[in-house]
């Protein structure tokens, strides 16, 4: 499978076409904060392909050592066949030592018993791909998510000083402070 890096334009095709529909619209953040990353250097856009064909995508925010996954996702139509895993294991080795991946997955709901539940699936598929939950939640723009994380093992502390330090980055002290928090969980 290629990884290539998108131009903005690229990225926006895949935030339109994907992205928009594959994400819940509460976890959407609008292109122009993507773009802005883009044109600072920090965020950047892969596209997976086989056969010329986008197979996945993933959305990454750089902060120093920390890098958020912002999304990830295999297109629709491709999933279940193992090319989530293969594109993650991608990600994963292009780590360099000091780099820690942070993952916010949705926090599964505690009054849903089914083990297919798809919050628990997708932490399920982080953990299997060689992610480690951290002891920690992280709450956006409302929305509760469970954090996992990729690299050396980190503190809960680390996993939280990480995730402030990419928040911090990506929004307006407003922003973060009426929107963000943590808590160990």
């Amino acid at each position: 499978m290629e990884k290539m890096r998108l131009s903005i334009e690229e990225s926006r095709q895949v935030y339109e076409k994907h992205l928009c529909v594959d994400f819940p619209a509460d976890e959407v953040k609008p292109f122009s904060t993507i773009q802005r990353g883009m044109e600072s250097g920090a965020y950047t856009v892969y596209g997976f392909y086989e056969a010329g064909a986008l197979m996945g995508y993933a959305f990454l925010f750089r902060q120093g050592h920390w890098i958020l996954l912002d999304y990830f996702a295999v297109c629709a139509g491709k999933r279940g066949s193992g090319i989530g895993g293969r594109i993650f294991a991608q990600l994963r080795q292009a780590l360099r030592p000091e780099e820690v991946l942070l993952i916010e997955a949705e926090k599964p709901r505690e009054d849903l018993a089914d083990p297919q539940d798809l919050r628990r699936r997708r932490i399920a598929f982080y953990e299997r791909n060689g992610a480690r939950q951290s002891g920690m939640l992280g709450w956006a723009f409302g929305v509760c998510y469970r954090l996992l994380y990729c690299g050396e093992p980190q503190t809960d502390s680390q996993v939280e000083e990480g995730m402030r330090a990419v928040y911090g980055a990506l929004l307006t002290p407003a922003s973060y402070r009426a929107n963000i928090r943590f808590a160990r969980g």
